[in-house]
């Protein structure tokens, strides 16, 4: 992740995941039924496209991925959207409206 994002960035998402872990421990277990909220699906869908990340992608196409994101994580989401895109287009799917840039 430090590739990808300044280090307050790389540190708040990593934080994120860490709790994650510490809330759902069986996440690393599969043989047991873990309900996460929807927001939380979100947030290991994008950790996910982390994880896989390389330097071959130019499109990431995200449909309404902030939508059940606390005001917090919708900021740093979006702040890590804009560093992802001075080397990938980014189409974004919101109802959220108003788009702004975020400084984190």
């Amino acid at each position: 992740m430090e590739n990808l994002f300044n280090p307050q960035l790389a540190n708040y998402w990593l934080a994120r995941i860490y709790d994650m872990e510490k809330k759902y421990p069986c996440l690393l277990d599969s043989n047991e039924n873990t309900i996460l909220s929807t927001g939380e699906r979100v947030l290991v869908s994008f950790f996910r496209s982390l994880a896989y990340w390389d330097g071959n992608i130019r499109l990431l196409v995200i449909d309404e991925a902030d939508s059940f994101l606390d005001k917090e994580k919708r900021q740093f989401f979006n702040a890590s959207l804009e560093l992802l895109s001075s080397s990938v287009t980014i189409w974004k799917i919101s109802h959220w409206d108003k788009v702004r840039s975020y400084d984190v």
